[in-house]
């Protein structure tokens, strides 16, 4: 894989982790958990859009961004697929980090710190 298929890799990841769990905030049922779901979708976009300012911006290829969505049904079975959706996303930048040049890298890093953080939270879904 190039680089620039890493990084989109990286941000459909993130896009997919976005809306999960954007859907289980929608959709708890404690307050507590709807704010816990907000903090771990809060700055995802961010690092969406800094991530791809310093890793996409010339690109020529497109590739298409998908997530899938949580139901008031399914929640408690995507609460798992979002912790390993963000134990993915943090599995691929480490495995990835070191081929880009250290504007990514930088980015990359306060991504895995963010996404540890998140992985954190999830620890706290009651």
């Amino acid at each position: 894989m190039i680089d620039r298929e890493i990084i989109q890799d990286l941000a459909t990841q993130l896009v997919n982790i976005y809306f999960a769990a954007k859907n289980c905030h929608w959709f708890s049922k404690t307050y507590g958990n709807h704010l816990l779901f907000d903090r771990i979708a809060d700055g995802l976009l961010d690092h969406l859009d800094a991530l791809m300012e310093t890793g996409l911006m010339s690109s020529e290829k497109y590739y298409p961004i998908t997530f899938s969505v949580v139901t008031a049904d399914n929640i408690s079975h995507y609460i798992t697929t979002l912790w390993d959706m963000l134990q993915k996303l943090l599995d691929s930048i480490q495995a990835s980090i070191d081929v880009f040049p250290e504007a990514v890298k930088n980015e990359l890093s306060g991504l895995s710190q963010d996404i540890q953080t998140k992985i954190n939270l999830l620890s706290m879904v009651e």
